[in-house]
């Protein structure tokens, strides 16, 4: 069980090395050496120290209990913080995305979506299709409303009304809502 003792302890040997006046045989007398290499190798455990060399140990033991600490033994950032705030967690920057309105789409941390297609009806596109003045492009309306109304929504299903959907974005923004609230049953 880690104490509050065990925190101070590791405090004072994570500052005494952060200002390089530890010493393997002097510091801490009140405790055994065995001890405090164990007090490093939980240091080093928890991420608050570290070294330079990939070949050598941070701590190398030797028969009569003595040990040394690799020379280029250093604080780490999260040794330093648990040195200033204990085991309060490091505060992790955030980003905030200003986006506006995304209708039909999710960001974040997999918390529930409730998705809001507006509830649009076939009737909103008959409105707008009514406002088209070019004969033409309201007959080929008028016969988007009516496979929308009269066909099962499929993959293909519009196809043929690609330039009429390209010339009037708005058709394709209300055609979209109103397959997504069919679909989801909003």
């Amino acid at each position: 069980m880690i104490t509050p003792k065990y925190d101070n302890q590791i405090k004072n040997v994570l500052t005494e090395i952060r200002d390089r006046v530890f010493n393997e045989d002097n510091s801490f007398p009140e405790l055994s050496r065995s001890d405090l290499m164990d007090l490093l190798n939980d240091c080093e455990y928890q991420g608050y120290l570290s070294h330079k060399s990939q070949k050598q140990n941070l701590i190398t033991p030797y028969m009569n209990e003595d040990f040394a600490l690799h020379p280029s033994a250093f604080v780490t950032r999260d040794g330093r913080n648990f040195i200033e705030n204990g085991d309060e967690p490091l505060l992790k920057p955030t980003t905030q995305f200003n986006i506006q309105n995304v209708n039909g789409s999710s960001f974040g941390d997999n918390s529930p979506i409730t998705n809001n297609y507006s509830k649009f009806t076939i009737e909103d596109l008959k409105k707008f299709v009514e406002n088209i003045d070019d004969t033409a492009d309201k007959k080929e309306g008028e016969d988007l409303i009516r496979t929308l109304e009269s066909e099962d929504i499929k993959p293909g299903l519009l196809n043929r009304f690609d330039k009429l959907v390209g010339k009037y974005p708005n058709i394709a923004e209300l055609v979209s809502k109103i397959i997504m609230t069919t679909v989801f049953g909003n």
